[in-house]
């Protein structure tokens, strides 16, 4: 028999770790006040990013990237493919300069 469970928040990891004691027989309760998806999974844009926002870090963007894999195989029905993507930095004000970004994203 498993035990009561209470999952804080119900973004696409709080919903998912709720499933996946429920599945491992726990008895779960999923608390939200905004309900299932509905803060950071969705202001997010829901995208699955590949580590761009990081290009400071590489070790960051390595861990976002493997991250990244694992996400699609859990969640591949639900991903939207072929869109167009764009990201952009300030050119004035940013601690990434455009030559250190285009460097970091061809590495």
């Amino acid at each position: 028999m498993g035990v009561r469970v209470a999952v804080a928040g119900a973004g696409i990891y709080g919903a998912t770790v709720a499933i996946r004691l429920a599945e491992q027989g726990h008895s779960v309760r999923l608390f939200d006040p905004l309900g299932i998806l509905r803060a950071a999974s969705a202001i997010n844009q829901y995208r699955v990013h590949a580590g761009y926002h990081y290009p400071r870090s590489l070790e960051t963007i390595q861990e976002t990237l493997e991250a990244r894999a694992e996400f699609i195989r859990a969640f591949e029905p639900a991903i939207v493919r072929n869109s167009r993507h764009y990201y952009a930095i300030p050119k004035e004000g940013s601690r990434t300069p455009p030559d250190l970004y285009e460097r970091v994203m061809k590495e």
